[in-house]
């Protein structure tokens, strides 16, 4: 299989991954980007072993590189289009600040959106946008 040109891998335990996945799919005109949970056999086989010792950060496979953090969310805005990308403003900002947002949150996001005892499975609809099903 021709792997995608951009792979979100999130946390497919995570409630804040889980919503951040589906309104990225939602707002994805284009249908550029393809999904896989960092727990699933696709990302184990894909992904460098220091980003699998962690599900703390989301990792953006874009064009040949791996992107985390808050550079990962940029990019996914950037690609997403106006109105989202409207949020590049915050680029503005050194990348040691929009991390440590990124840290924060990522920090409280079982608290807050809650841990799921399995992953979710995508509906029959959008089956076709993940890779680890």
């Amino acid at each position: 299989m021709k792997t995608p040109s951009h792979i979100v891998y999130y946390d497919g335990y995570c409630g804040l991954c889980h919503a951040s996945v589906r309104f990225i799919i939602k707002h994805d005109k284009y249908k550029v980007f393809r999904y896989a949970s960092l727990q699933s056999d696709f990302a184990q086989q894909r992904l460098p072993q220091h980003h699998l010792k962690t599900t703390d950060t989301i990792i953006l496979f874009a064009n040949g590189n791996l992107l985390t953090k808050s550079i990962a969310v940029f990019t996914i805005v950037q690609l997403l289009g106006f109105p989202y990308n409207m949020l590049l403003v915050f680029k503005a900002f050194p990348i040691s600040t929009g991390n440590r947002v990124y840290y924060f949150i990522s920090k409280h996001r079982y608290r807050v959106w809650g841990k799921l005892n399995t992953c979710l499975l995508p509906s029959q609809k959008h089956k076709d946008l993940f890779l680890d099903t």
